[in-house]
C-alpha cells in the first residue's frame, strides 16, 4: 500500500482518485467504496488524524467512506468554489476545481479561476479605500455626504465573474500609491456612488461595473492632473510669494509717517526742555512716553502681520513638500527669497522698537540733566521771580519864578 496523504486537500483528491463507485449524496457529500487492496481501518485512522473535517461517515462492513471534499478545498465546479463564503474574502492557499481539472498553483490558470482571484483582489483593494469597514457581515461603506453614500456587501456569484483587465493598473495607480492618495480615494468613492449606488450594492455589481468605475476615476484624475501641472503650481507659488512680498513691504509703508516722527520727536523734545522749568519738562516727557507706547503698539501689530505671512509661507511650503520627491525638489528655491524677506522684515521692526527705546531714553536723560542745571539769572531757581520792593522817592523842590515888574505908567526916558 502506497503512503497515505498528510493534508486535507490531498486526502480529498486521494479519495476521489481511489474510491470506487463514487456518487453524490447531496449537499456536497460523496460516498465511495475502498478497494480491498487497502486496509480499511488504517485508511480511516489516517483520514481521521489528518483530515477530520473531510471524513463524514464510514462503514467497515461495506468498506464505504462518506466524505466532504469541500472541507479540503476540492470543488466540483467554480460555482461551488465561489459559493463557499470564506472563499469570497480570500483565495484558498491550495484548491482544486475538478470540472476544470485544475489544481493550484499549476500554470496556465484557467480564465474563470483568474476572474475569481481578481474578484477577491478587488474586494481587498476597495477595503483599503473604504470610509468604514464592517467585519460581520462583511460590508464596506463609502460616504460622500449624508445623502450620497453606498454600502457594498461581500457577495458575488460565478455568473458575476469576468476578466478585470485593468485591475493591476487600478491597484498600482489608485490604491497602492502615495501620490495624491486622498484625492484618488475621493474619486473612487464618487465613481462607486455614481455607478453602483447610492444605497446598497454587492461586490458582484461592482465587478460587473468595474470598467465603468475605472474609466470615471481615470477621467476625474486626468482633469485633476491637468489642473495640477508643474507649471501651474510654480506659477501659483510665485504669485502667492509675490503677493506676500508686497504685504511685507506694506507693513513698513503703513507706518512710515510715524517712523519719520521718531527723530522729529527727539529734536522737538530736546529743543523744548529748559533748565529749571520742571512742570514743562514733565509734560514733554509724558508726551514722548505716550507717543512711544503708541508706536510700540503699532510696530507690534505690524510684527503680528509679518508672523501671519510667515505662517502662510510655511504652510504653503509644507503642502509642496508633501508632493513626491521628484516634484518637491523642483521647488527647493521657490521659498528662499520670501523666507529671507520675512526674516529681514522682522529684524527691521525689531530695530524700530530699539530706536523707540533709544528716543525715550534720550528724552528722559535730557530731562534729568536739565532738572539739575541752575537758571541763568541766579543760583536760586524759582518758577516766579519776585518783584523788587517799592520805596518812596522825595521829589526835588522846584523854585517858583519871580513875578515880572511893570514900569509905572506914564514914566518915560
Amino acid at each position: 500500500m502506497s503512503s497515505l496523504p498528510k493534508s486535507p486537500h490531498d486526502w480529498a483528491r486521494w479519495l476521489f482518485a481511489t474510491l470506487k463507485d463514487i456518487h453524490e449524496l447531496g449537499n456536497g457529500i460523496y460516498r465511495g467504496t475502498l478497494p480491498a487492496a487497502f486496509d480499511f481501518e488504517t485508511v480511516v485512522d489516517e483520514l481521521e488524524h489528518h483530515a477530520p473535517k473531510v471524513r463524514a461517515v464510514t462503514q467497515s462492513a461495506a468498506r464505504t467512506i462518506e466524505f466532504d471534499p469541500a472541507a479540503g478545498n476540492v470543488y466540483q465546479t467554480v460555482e461551488q468554489l465561489v459559493g463557499t463564503p470564506v472563499n469570497q474574502s480570500r483565495v484558498p492557499e491550495v484548491f482544486t476545481v475538478r470540472e476544470l481539472a485544475y489544481t493550484t498553483p499549476a500554470e496556465p490558470i484557467p480564465e474563470r479561476i483568474q476572474s475569481y482571484m481578481q474578484a477577491v483582489q478587488l474586494w481587498s483593494l476597495v477595503t483599503d479605500l473604504a470610509d468604514h469597514v464592517v467585519k460581520v457581515p462583511p460590508s464596506l461603506f463609502f460616504i460622500e455626504s449624508p445623502t450620497r453614500k453606498i454600502e457594498i456587501s461581500l457577495r458575488f456569484d460565478a455568473i458575476n465573474l469576468r476578466p478585470l483587465s485593468g485591475l493591476e493598473e487600478f491597484s498600482r495607480d489608485f490604491v497602492r500609491t502615495d501620490l495624491h492618495r486622498e484625492q484618488k480615494r475621493d474619486m473612487v468613492r464618487a465613481a462607486l456612488i455614481d455607478i453602483a449606488g447610492p444605497g446598497r450594492a454587492t461586490l458582484g455589481t461592482v465587478i460587473e461595473q468595474f470598467e465603468s468605475v475605472v474609466q470615471q476615476v481615470k477621467d476625474a484624475y486626468a482633469i485633476f492632473a491637468a489642473d495640477f501641472s508643474y507649471q501651474k503650481i510654480r506659477s501659483e507659488v510665485e504669485k502667492q510669494n509675490l503677493d506676500d512680498t508686497l504685504r511685507l513691504n506694506k507693513t513698513l509703508a503703513d507706518i512710515q509717517n510715524q517712523l519719520l516722527a521718531l527723530p522729529a520727536a527727539l529734536i522737538l523734545a530736546a529743543g523744548s526742555l529748559e533748565a529749571g522749568t520742571s512742570v514743562k519738562n514733565l509734560s514733554i516727557v509724558i508726551g514722548v512716553v505716550i507717543f512711544a507706547i503708541l508706536m510700540v503698539a503699532l510696530v507690534t501689530n505690524q510684527k503680528s502681520s509679518v508672523g501671519s505671512i510667515a505662517r502662510e509661507v510655511t504652510l504653503r511650503k509644507t503642502l509642496v513638500d508633501k508632493q513626491p520627491t521628484e516634484v518637491a525638489s523642483r521647488f527647493a528655491d521657490a521659498f528662499t527669497d520670501i523666507s529671507t524677506r520675512v526674516t529681514k522684515q522682522n529684524r527691521t521692526l525689531n530695530g524700530v522698537l530699539v530706536l523707540i527705546a533709544v528716543v525715550v531714553a534720550c528724552v528722559l536723560g535730557m530731562a534729568w540733566h536739565q532738572s539739575g542745571v541752575p537758571r541763568p539769572d541766579g543760583e536760586n531757581m524759582h518758577l516766579v521771580t519776585p518783584l523788587p520792593s517799592t520805596t518812596k522817592v522825595q521829589a526835588p523842590a522846584v523854585e517858583a519864578p519871580a513875578p515880572a515888574t511893570t514900569p509905572p505908567h506914564g514914566s518915560g526916558n
